[in-house]
């Protein structure tokens, strides 16, 4: 078969996470444990509970991807993204609401960050890194 310009577009669907990606937007925000607990940096808590949420997912996905906790899932619940990210139940829906419109995925009753928003994640922490929560 001949390859022509498009070709170049095409990946695989199934492709892993970019680990530099993860790493570039995580590290600013969080330390991870070699046991694979979240060790949040001072500043993570002045961020918005948008923010928050999606950090925590991601660290999430690091976690899994580095294989620190096997007993732990990528993908975060409702009630650990409140208890763990320090985002009040009341609020949690109205985050992951927000966050499916922008960023996540539900999958099997727990939410997830694909792979290929992990662009967008930097973008929008780059681009409202002066917004902090009020």
């Amino acid at each position: 078969m001949t390859k022509d310009a498009l070709d170049e577009l095409i990946v695989e669907e199934e492709k892993g996470a970019d680990v530099d990606l993860l790493a570039d937007i995580l590290k600013n925000y969080l330390r991870l444990s070699k046991s694979g607990e979240i060790l949040f940096e001072s500043n993570f808590y002045d961020l918005t509970e948008f923010k928050k949420a999606m950090l925590f997912i991601l660290s999430r996905k690091a976690i899994f991807v580095k294989k620190l906790n096997n007993k732990m899932k990528e993908c975060v619940t409702q009630k650990e993204i409140s208890e763990k990210a320090f985002i009040p139940h009341k609020n949690v829906s109205k985050v992951i609401k927000r966050l499916k419109n922008f960023v996540i995925e539900k999958e099997k009753g727990c939410y997830i960050i694909l792979n290929y928003n992990l662009i967008k994640c930097k973008k929008f922490l780059e681009e409202n890194s002066e917004h902090k929560k009020k």
